[in-house]
């Protein structure tokens, strides 16, 4: 079939028809009235926050510097070149120079921002588009296959995934004017969500809403009057006047791409000959290559060490040395206290919310169980993290604005 032409030999496994009983068996309580069949084809699934993390760990490996809370103020110059940045600690307020010999603008959502930062950058590149996704019990989609919708009532592509114990519902594309938009999910696009999926997924209407997220894609455009589901995700690269370099759009499929890109278009500018990218065949950090690493992948959707890899050893260690850490964090959440303290310990953590949305996904798993599992979480870190009762008290104080942006609407 043509997904499998256009893999060129590099997806997972061929595509398959189903018959209307094929389908029933494969998505468990998938409505049958009008349904005909289904096409199963094999795609990858990603944790968008521990893939960056690996990335950088493996970049760290390599002689990185990786800075973490650290925001841009302005850019530093030398005649009319840009040769570094100042930036702000922002957890302590310092001041922090750095020089290169090229900068490069990789800042996602904040691109334009950033040109505006260069006197010889430009800005209006971008275009911002709202993704919403839905949490929901994971009775919903019994079983281990996801279910893709190819239109919807507004022409946009929507799916359910098995995640965790739960099901994922995304996504809707919603025009934004800004980065900063609202980061709570609104009502309209949780409803929305659900009614969709509702026609193909009947017991989704009645499913608890275990937790709601959005995010802000950015889009590179030219045409101001085009929607942003009709633009293209492909990235540009620019080099302004001052040498600043800029990657803007993409998405996480041509990350690597993007990459050796961008660092060949840097590595001209300083009159380097081109050689040829070391990362095509890289292992990231987390690369574990044993049999057991192997079967993880393929049946271990539901089991939070699959999203580890080799670092689930250390993960393990962990609740030898302390077997407390064991436990689960809370109820109804398949992360444990070892996962909270490992993401302080080898994952440059620094915040509860930063244990609970971006290293585990409790926050965008279940937003009520994860913030009632704060005290609990919070303690373990304080005992093994050396971090010290002031910093607990203060997370705590934190954590309910946090766990706001993760919370379904009037939940």
């Amino acid at each position: 079939m043509s997904y499998d032409a256009v893999s060129r030999g590099f997806g997972l496994g061929g595509t398959s028809r189903l018959s209307k009983e094929q389908t029933q068996d494969a998505v468990p309580g998938v409505l049958s009235e009008k349904l005909r069949g289904g096409v199963k084809y094999l795609d990858g699934q990603t944790d968008d926050a521990r893939l960056a993390l690996a990335i950088a760990k493996t970049s760290a490996s390599y002689g990185a510097a990786i800075v973490n809370y650290a925001q841009v103020r302005s850019l530093v110059t030398q005649g009319s070149k840009v040769v570094g940045v100042e930036a702000e600690d922002l957890l302590t307020g310092d001041s922090i120079r750095v020089s290169g010999r090229v900068v490069i603008n990789a800042t996602g959502t904040y691109t334009d921002h950033t040109l505006s930062l260069d006197s010889g950058g430009s800005s209006g590149l971008m275009r911002w588009s709202r993704g919403t996704h839905v949490v929901l019990d994971g009775s919903v989609l019994a079983g281990s296959h996801g279910l893709l919708i190819p239109k919807t009532s507004d022409g946009r592509v929507i799916y359910a995934l098995p995640w965790l114990g739960k099901t994922l519902i995304g996504t809707t594309d919603v025009q934004v004017e800004s980065p900063d938009a609202d980061p709570e999910p609104p009502s309209e696009d949780i409803d929305f969500l659900v009614n969709e999926i509702s026609a193909y997924l009947p017991d989704a209407r009645q499913a608890t809403v275990c937790s709601a997220f959005t995010g802000i894609r950015p889009l590179v455009s030219n045409n101001a009057s085009s929607s942003t589901s009709s633009l293209a995700r492909s990235h540009r690269i620019l080099v302004s006047e001052s040498g600043l370099v800029t990657v803007a759009g993409g998405k996480w499929t041509t990350a690597r791409l993007m990459a050796e890109q961008t660092v060949s278009r840097a590595t001209a500018l300083v009159g380097k000959p081109p050689s040829r990218s070391a990362t095509a065949f890289l292992k990231i950090d987390g690369y574990d290559s044993s049999a057991n690493a192997r079967r993880t992948i393929e049946t271990g959707i539901e089991e939070p060490d699959s999203l580890y890899g080799i670092g689930s050893k250390a993960v393990q260690e962990l609740e030898r040395r302390w077997p407390e850490l064991a436990n689960l964090i809370g109820p109804g959440l398949p992360y444990r206290l070892s996962h909270a303290v490992y993401a302080v310990q080898q994952e440059m953590a620094q915040s509860l919310e930063d244990v609970l949305a971006r290293r585990t996904r409790s926050f965008f798993l279940d937003a009520k169980a994860a913030e009632a599992s704060v005290i609990a979480v919070a303690e373990a870190i304080e005992t093994h993290c050396n971090l010290g009762a002031d910093w607990s008290r203060k997370e705590l104080e934190k954590i309910k604005v946090s766990a706001r942006k993760h919370q379904p609407p009037d939940s």
